[in-house]
Parts: structure tokens; sequence; C-alpha cells
């Protein structure tokens, strides 16, 4: 059990190092935090702030999108909680699962303009995509999207 532990740790770390470009440094802890959509009204101007260096609406940045619908580790430390385990096999369902309803979402944010660069189904249900900060409001809107989270740069 110990291993396990180690493993989902490890992939944590793992999973924020991706999501972060090198030589990244948080200034203030609000540049990390997440960007709250819940009831799907994004507060634009929170987002914008958050993306301090964006000067126009065409501008790209690079935001990380979190979609309804646990990742596998979700499913792992539930195992875990109640006793039992959660196989390989198990896990490689849920990835599978996730991976269809992620390919639907990611086909309607390219359609907006975005650049997927990162997908995740382990410790993160989401992409980490390039977008026109015009767009951000639109990649909120879209059915499946619970969260934004900005990744400066």
């Amino acid at each position: 059990m110990k291993r396990r532990l180690a493993i989902a740790v490890g992939v944590s770390v793992l999973l924020i190092a991706a999501l972060m470009p090198s030589g990244a440094v948080a200034r203030t802890p609000e540049r990390f935090g997440r960007v709250d959509i819940g009831g799907k009204n994004v507060d634009v101007s929170r987002v914008m702030g958050m993306l301090r260096g964006a000067q126009h609406a065409n501008q790209k940045v690079m935001i990380a999108v979190e979609l309804d619908g646990q990742p596998v580790a979700a499913y792992v430390g539930a195992a875990l909680d109640s006793g039992t385990t959660f196989s390989e096999a198990q896990k490689s369902n849920v990835r599978q699962l996730l991976g269809q309803r992620q390919a639907g979402i990611a086909a309607q944010l390219r359609g907006l303009g975005a650049s997927i660069e990162a997908t995740f189904t382990d410790v993160f249900n989401g992409f980490r995509i390039t977008v026109p900060v015009g767009k951000v409001r639109q990649i909120a809107d879209v059915t499946g999207v619970a969260h934004i989270y900005t990744v400066p740069t």
C-alpha cells in the first residue's frame, strides 16, 4: 500500500511539472489559483487579470481545462479507502472511458481555435491547451468543462 501511495504522489508531481512551463515561478499564490466557472459563468475579468501578459483577444495563452468526471487516481483512492484494489485492467477501462469523453470535447476546443498541448487522465481529467484569450469564455461554455486554470509562463 505504501508503494501505491508513493506512485500516486510521484504521478502528481509529474503532472504538476507538466502543467508548468520550466522557469515558472509563483509570485503570488493567486497566479496558480483555480478560476471557478461553476454554473458556466466565468468571471472573464478575473481570467484576464490572471492572464496579465495578454494584450489583445487574439494573443495565445496557455490554460489547463479540467473536465467533469473523476480521474483514474480518484478511483484508485476510493478503492484503497474501501480496503480493495483497483486493477490495471480497471484503470485501463477508466482511461478508455475518459479518452472517449475527452475526444468529443477536444474536437469542440479545436473548433474554437485551441491547440491541445497535453491530455491527462490519471491525476487530472482534462487538457493543457493554447488558445486565443478572446476564446476563454467560449471554452468555459463548452459542455463538460468544469474548471479553467491559468498556466503561467
